[in-house]
Formats: structure tokens, sequence, C-alpha cells
């Protein structure tokens, strides 16, 4: 177990392993769809076609998601150096702190920021660039408007800084 934990720990330091998890999940994902689909899909071109705007839009939101790598590490450091959030204050164990940081951040930049955006007239607008997929399938969560890339970002912070989110906890 605790070589685990070392291993996330160290994994903001290796962009491309991280990558690799992100994109080694979406192509599995992908494959298991496309082998096994629920629901027959129509596209207008062809699935690559359709899986290729889609991932354009995560290229940007990659780019975006690397400057903002630099505060999460420094949210990230400043909660642990000052003993705040969530995790600090219960005196949380590792499995705690894992399940405890993953359930507020996931609130945080999942759940709120999502209702949100449906809820609020101009992020909505921003939002819409996800809804418009016709055809939705697993490259369809990675459809998003570059601000609001940032804007989920913002919500993510919060959510470090609440539940006083180590690297190993935002990693995993």
């Amino acid at each position: 177990m605790e070589s685990i934990i070392l291993y996330f720990q160290e994994l903001d330091k290796h962009p491309l392993q991280r990558m690799a998890f992100f994109v080694g999940t979406m192509l599995l994902l992908w494959v298991i769809e496309n082998a096994i689909p629920l629901v027959h899909m129509r596209y207008k071109k062809t699935k690559g076609r359709h899986a290729s705007i889609n991932l354009g839009f995560t290229l940007i939101h990659f780019i975006i998601h690397t400057f903002l790598a630099v505060f999460i590490v420094l949210i990230s450091d400043w909660t642990k150096s000052n003993e705040f959030g969530l995790i600090y204050w219960l005196k949380s164990n590792v499995l705690m702190t894992i399940v405890l940081s993953a359930l507020t951040l996931d609130f945080f930049a999942g759940w709120l920021c999502h209702f949100v955006e449906h809820k609020v007239p101009l992020f909505w607008r921003f939002h819409l660039v996800h809804h418009t997929d016709n055809n939705v399938d697993v490259t369809t969560g990675l459809r998003h408007h570059p601000l609001e890339s940032v804007w989920r970002g913002l919500f993510f912070f919060l959510g470090i800084f609440v539940s006083g989110a180590p690297m190993v906890a935002v990693m995993i």
C-alpha cells in the first residue's frame, strides 16, 4: 500500500504517465463501447471523425489544465503545510483522506460546478458545447468549451482548499 501511495504522490512529476493513464482508459472504454454497444448510433460521418472533434476539445482542455496544475500543487501544498481542510480537522488516516478528498473534489468540481452551469444562463452558454453532442459516447465527457475548463478548474481549487487534499489524493 505504501508503494502505491508513494507512486501516486510522485505522479504529478510525471505528466506522460498521467496522460498514459487517461488516454489508455479512454481508449479501453472506446473499444468496449464499440465492441458491445448499448445503443447503435448513427454518426454523421464516422465514429472516428466524431471522436476527433471531441478529442480536439480535450487537447485544449489538457493545455489549460497543464497551467492550472501549478495552482493545484500550490493549494495542496499550502493546505498540507498549514494543516487546513477537512482531512486535517478530522485527523483522517490514509484511506479516509483518499475517500474524503475524492468525495469533496467530486462534489465541487463535478456536481456543484455542473449544477451552476445548468442554472446560471452565462455558464449554460459555455456548457452547451457539451450538450450539443449528437452522439453521446465516451468522448462526450471530454467535450467542453475552453472557458468551462477554466471554470471547472476554479471549482476544483475550491474542493482542494475545503478538503485539504494532499497531492496523493488529488492524483488518485
